[in-house]
């Protein structure tokens, strides 16, 4: 089964989202620590101004708001423009993934081969827009289209499921 391998934005921001692992927004916290800090201040003051029933200056705290929310949504800017960077470099490299029973084959335009066997691989996750193959030490995002989604699902997961059974057989 031959498909395109060029990810577009959207498809790289979806490769991005299912392979995050769960301390991203932490560390997402951790990296924007002067707004974190701004933000972790702006609760205790309001907290206090609650606690000592005190009137909350309205001004300052959206002014304090306001400038957190433009750190955060700078930073997410930042992430995000990324992916916008990466997919024109994809859609510039036209390789061509091959599926077949041994593996995944990929020969780029300049002619360049590499192959991925299914054992690299033990997870197959289903996004709206990509299939992402994990493994320990691969990642393959697969662009699908809603008439090969069903059957490329089914290729794709008894391939890898098969794989992981002869694994345990072996062992």
């Amino acid at each position: 089964m031959e498909i395109r391998s060029s990810l577009t934005a959207m498809e790289l921001r979806e490769v991005a989202r299912l392979s995050r692992s769960r301390y991203f927004w932490l560390r997402f916290l951790a990296v924007n620590w002067y707004a974190t800090l701004l933000a972790g201040a702006l609760i205790v003051v309001t907290t206090q101004t609650a606690i000592h029933h005190q009137p909350l200056k309205w001004r300052d705290f959206l002014i304090v708001l306001a400038v957190v929310a433009a750190l955060y949504a700078y930073s997410w800017f930042r992430y995000t423009r990324n992916f916008s960077r990466l997919a024109a470099r994809s859609a510039s490299r036209n390789r061509t993934i091959t599926l077949e029973s041994d593996g995944i084959h990929s020969l780029a335009e300049s002619g360049a081969t590499s192959f991925v066997p299914w054992e690299s691989y033990n997870r197959c996750i289903e996004g709206k827009l990509i299939f992402l193959l994990k493994g320990n030490d691969t990642v393959m995002a697969i662009p699908f289209d809603e008439m090969t989604r069903d059957s490329l699902r089914t290729y794709l997961r008894s391939n890898i499921v098969a794989h992981m059974m002869d694994e345990s057989y072996r062992t």
